[in-house]
């Protein structure tokens, strides 16, 4: 038998790949290859599965992101880099466009990403203030890195692992960088 996961993770790929009108529960069950019926196991229908997928999308592309980011903790830099590298690795960005054209028309799904941005811009804006920024250029960089690391992988075509962690750090470099600091290298 499947786990719930394995259901919300095969309805995020649909999401991503057709939108929400393509999270069928006779869809999911091909693609898994498994029975219609073991989905009543898990979810009572495909509101409950919608529901479920949000938070699903909230726990683990961005709970589980600031939980390893704490729990690895460091410089307020190194914190930064943990979120960029972590969300590359687990592909955390991969649903973003998805779920915010869901959003577009669903109140449900809107809720949810206005709470999930609020949690990012929050957790990425108080690192920022570590490093010192404050007004502007506190939110400016904030709101650059948060749209950076989420949209950046589902928009723009993937480099080689090498390259798209240089381009990663060249961000990381830029947005950290004091005004002091900028025309050097």
């Amino acid at each position: 038998m499947r786990s719930p996961e394995d259901w919300l993770k095969q309805a995020l790929v649909i999401l991503r790949r057709e939108g929400v009108e393509g999270v069928r529960v006779e869809r999911l069950a091909r693609d898994l290859s498994i029975s219609k019926g073991s989905f009543y196991w898990h979810f009572r229908d495909r509101s409950d599965l919608l529901g479920r997928m949000l938070d699903y999308w909230d726990s683990e592309m961005t709970g589980a992101i600031i939980e390893e980011t704490e729990r690895k903790g460091g410089t307020p830099v190194q914190r930064l880099w943990t979120i960029m590298t972590t969300v590359r690795r687990r592909h955390a960005a991969d649903f973003d466009v998805a779920v915010r054209a869901w959003a577009a028309f669903d109140r449900t799904a809107a809720k949810v990403v206005k709470r999930v941005d609020a949690r990012r811009l929050d957790f990425v804006r108080s690192r920022f203030r570590e490093l010192g920024f404050r007004g502007r250029a506190l939110d400016t960089r904030t709101r650059l890195f948060v749209h950076y690391v989420s949209t950046e992988p589902s928009i723009l075509p993937r480099p080689p692992a090498a390259e798209g962690e240089k381009l990663a750090r060249a961000a990381l470099s830029l947005l950290t960088a004091r005004p002091d600091d900028q025309g050097q290298g």
